[in-house]
């Protein structure tokens, strides 16, 4: 269940947050849109394989970006007792209702002990930034000062649960290569772009149910979206499935990836609805959402 890989970077005054979501190929993730007062929104859903499992994070809102310009999204840490929280209704009521990075850290705060334990990165039109860890009894805040930040399935400030599952084994990995690929100064929205398609795993991931890089190629678990989430400029940039657009061949169940990401436009939300389907095609709602495809300008 969202064993990802989180990044930020300040560009242009404001800041852009990148993520990936890594989970068993049996769960899908579609794109969803709300238009609603005072802020309409473009958000992912996570749907598992069993829904009568009942696990909390089934149809979370895991990432998203506001109308206002706040946009979020979130890594899991595992403990023990978070299958029986009740489902994750609060991060429709964030995007609808909150407009700041101060505003939305002062919302969970308030509900603590009801959101899944993890790392959430939030950024605002204001170009604030702050990453947010959050445990089953308490919450601390590390506002972001420096050019870049990144999180993973591991916490830095609240004692780390012992633990090897739920992409904590990698995490460190993960994050690191992250912080390498950031780190060089550039200051533009191709830096994220290449991180969410990093491979380091030389091709072992084969070999692997879950595999070691950003853009990860496991066996029976791996990246199964991805996005670019821009406070200022008010998209949401998603891709569906590897966000390389490769299939190896070995992931089981595979799917057809995009290749490329596509954005989607926050002021042309009209409706309610799915975005994308659980797989992958977009739907008649999200088409005159698309303002443009990677590489080059779309108007549709």
């Amino acid at each position: 269940m969202n064993v990802c890989t989180l990044l930020g970077k300040a560009i242009g005054g404001g800041w852009i947050l990148a993520s990936t979501s890594d989970d068993p190929y049996t769960v899908r993730n579609q794109l969803v849109c709300e238009s609603t007062t005072p802020y309409c929104y473009l958000a992912v859903r996570v749907v598992t394989d069993d829904p009568t499992q009942g696990v909390p994070w089934d149809h979370m809102l895991t990432r998203g970006l506001n109308s206002a310009g706040l946009a979020y999204t979130y890594a899991y840490v595992h403990e023990q007792g978070n299958e029986q929280l009740p489902p994750q209704a609060w991060a429709p009521k964030i995007l609808a209702r909150v407009a700041t990075v101060q505003g939305a850290i002062e919302f969970l705060q308030a509900e603590v002990g009801r959101i899944l334990s993890g790392n959430y990165l939030f950024c605002d039109a204001q170009g604030s930034a702050a990453a947010v860890e959050v445990s089953r009894t308490e919450m601390r805040v590390a506002p972001v000062e420096e050019p870049s930040v990144v999180r993973a399935n591991a916490w830095q400030i609240l004692q780390q649960p012992a633990t090897d599952a739920w992409g904590a084994e990698t995490a460190m990995q993960r994050a690191s290569r992250a912080r390498l690929l950031l780190g060089d100064g550039t200051r533009d929205m191709s830096r994220l772009l290449d991180a969410m398609r990093d491979h380091i795993d030389d091709g072992a991931d084969g070999n692997r149910q879950y595999g070691i890089s950003i853009c990860n190629h496991g066996r029976a678990e791996g990246t199964i979206s991805a996005e670019l989430l821009d406070s200022n400029g008010l998209r949401l940039w998603w891709t569906y499935g590897w966000p390389c657009g490769q299939v190896r061949g070995y992931e089981r169940p595979a799917r057809v990836p995009w290749g490329r990401f596509l954005a989607f436009e926050i002021s042309k939300v009209r409706g309610s609805g799915e975005v994308t389907t659980l797989d992958g095609e977009i739907t008649p709602l999200g088409i005159p959402l698309i303002e443009e495809v990677e590489g080059r300008s779309s108007r549709a």
